[in-house]
């Protein structure tokens, strides 16, 4: 009892049925981008069972703040970002990675296409733009080259 006390709290988020259906369908975004196609795999690594996953990507509840933390690290998402849909702004990480060997060698229009990337709440890292920029050479889509390179680098890990 103490505990949803403190959860309430801590939360201090809108519990109203359009947030928590807000939270749920970034919830059921940032898996999808991490690469769990299901919500099995995803609910093992966050801690929790397929159901309470489903549970909040429909919007009937939302995570406590110690499972919002595991949501968001599990999917590599910031914790505001599933909260209120903000972003922090990629284009610092951008900007460091371009200053890299790889960066360097990328084109204007890769530069461009890069900045332009769909990333949602997704906190990039070298790796990632290393393999976004191989999917801009291979052709791919913005849209695909997010999700190939968000799920081969989750799988990395």
């Amino acid at each position: 009892m103490r505990r949803t006390c403190i959860q309430r709290t801590v939360m201090a988020v809108d519990e109203s049925p359009e947030n928590r259906k807000a939270i749920g369908g970034r919830i059921a975004s940032a898996r999808l981008s991490a690469g769990y196609e299901n919500a099995s795999e995803f609910a093992r690594h966050v801690g929790v069972s397929p159901n309470t996953i489903y549970r909040w990507e429909r919007g009937e509840v939302a995570p406590s703040i110690w499972q919002l933390e595991s949501v968001s690290r599990v999917a590599r998402v910031t914790t505001d970002w599933v909260l209120r849909g903000s972003r922090e702004d990629a284009s610092e990480r951008l900007d460091a990675w371009l200053k890299t060997p790889r960066g360097q060698s990328a084109s204007e229009a890769a530069r461009i296409w890069l900045r332009e990337l769909p990333i949602g709440g997704f906190v990039p890292s070298d790796a990632f733009y290393d393999l976004a920029l191989l999917a801009f050479e291979q052709g791919l889509s913005a849209d695909e080259a997010v999700v190939a390179a968000r799920f081969t680098e989750a799988k990395k890990q």
